[in-house]
């Protein structure tokens, strides 16, 4: 039940957005404060309350190339709520999860991940931030900035129990990692030590506990007792989606969600999805061969081939990536390698993409250099 504080609040910010009776809102206090700021959207200089819908981060963390994806993952997989978003792109979120005083706290997240200020230690401080930006006249205030200054890094705050806590673990392991480890024949590596589960810890500080797992032995294990009906959404969407990798995992088939994307609305996810399906089944296909490893055969000595000739164009200063570009230009190299017939198409397509690529920032070799390049490093 909400305290004395946390109604005044409610009721103040209600009055100070129009008034009237106030509609039956969700029974988890931060639900209900995001709800209350949908219900009466405004903008002002310093936050957009209520104006943000959250797009599926699915297609583009299995086949695309948008970071923004792995933070709304994150920021889903952490139990956060959005309720708006600033001007420089950061979302406004609420933890679902009551701290030990019982309070749900609130904070921004940027676009790359990171908590950041203002914050609020409650959602009656937050709604009555909210009531002073409504009542208060914003002309004066367009060149004001937020103050963004780190979450205070008390107890609660640096375990993964707190949102905070969570959402800075689930950044290091987002699912896109195992989608592109699949598809290139390797597996992404962690030192990350969270423990078994445990019972009456929020559910996803058990996720994150699985996941960790996961990342070690490609398996999804929960307890016994972990009430998946409890899940929010996009927590049981994860649940689902970890599930649908590991059984491709040990199959070495492509994962039913890429299928699916196949046949997606947007051409790109789309094309990509084909692309990805494409990859992965020749890669299954060479491992299946004498003398290749359980771990990804050709397809992973064919990745790694490419990446040491890219290093190696790049140290002797032929090339430029975008930064932390290289995996997605590597995979994008032998995505057209693997559409050619022959050695020397396909040595001739990794040119191609090398010169046309977005993810090269600068490219100062000429073809018969980059064709001799990627002929040494693939036997040729």
């Amino acid at each position: 039940m909400p305290s004395d504080a946390q109604l005044d609040a409610a009721i103040a910010w209600w009055n100070a957005s129009g008034g009237g009776a106030i509609p039956e809102l969700p029974d988890n206090l931060a639900d209900a404060t995001a709800a209350l700021l949908r219900l009466r959207p405004f903008d002002c200089w310093a936050c957009s309350f209520g104006r943000f819908e959250a797009p599926d981060p699915w297609p583009a963390l299995a086949v695309g190339n948008d970071p923004r994806a792995d933070v709304l993952w994150a920021i889903g997989a952490a139990d956060l709520a959005i309720a708006g978003s600033s001007s420089d792109g950061a979302l406004l979120v609420i933890d679902r999860c009551a701290d030990p005083r019982g309070e749900h706290r609130a904070f921004f997240v940027s676009l790359d991940g990171e908590a950041t200020g203002p914050y609020f230690t409650s959602t009656a401080a937050l709604l009555e931030w909210a009531t002073v930006l409504r009542e208060t006249a914003s002309d004066d205030d367009d060149d004001a900035t937020l103050d963004r200054d780190a979450p205070p890094r008390d107890l609660w705050n640096r375990s993964a129990l707190s949102g905070v806590g969570a959402l800075a673990a689930f950044r290091g392991l987002s699912p896109s990692l195992f989608y592109r480890a699949l598809r290139a024949g390797t597996w992404p590596e962690t030192r990350l030590e969270t423990g078994a589960p445990k019972a009456g810890d929020p559910a996803r500080a058990n996720l994150l506990r699985a996941l960790v797992r996961f990342a070690k032995t490609r398996a999804l294990t929960l307890p016994d007792d972990f009430d998946v009906r409890a899940l929010t959404d996009a927590q049981r969407v994860f649940v689902e989606r970890l599930l649908d990798l590991e059984r491709s995992a040990k199959s070495r088939a492509v994962p039913a969600y890429v299928t699916s994307l196949a046949k997606h609305k947007d051409p790109a996810i789309a094309a990509a999805a084909k692309a990805w399906s494409g990859t992965s089944k020749a890669a299954a296909k060479a491992a299946a061969k004498p003398g290749d490893d359980d771990d990804g055969g050709r397809m992973k000595a064919a990745y790694e081939a490419v990446d040491r000739c890219l290093l190696q164009l790049e140290a002797d200063g032929e090339l430029e990536f975008e930064e932390g570009e290289r995996g997605e230009l590597v995979e994008e190299v032998l995505d057209a390698m693997m559409k050619c017939r022959s050695g020397d198409r396909a040595v001739r397509a990794a040119v191609t993409v090398v010169m046309e690529s977005a993810h090269v920032a600068e490219v100062f070799a000429d073809d018969g250099t980059l064709v001799k390049a990627f002929r040494r490093a693939l036997g040729g």
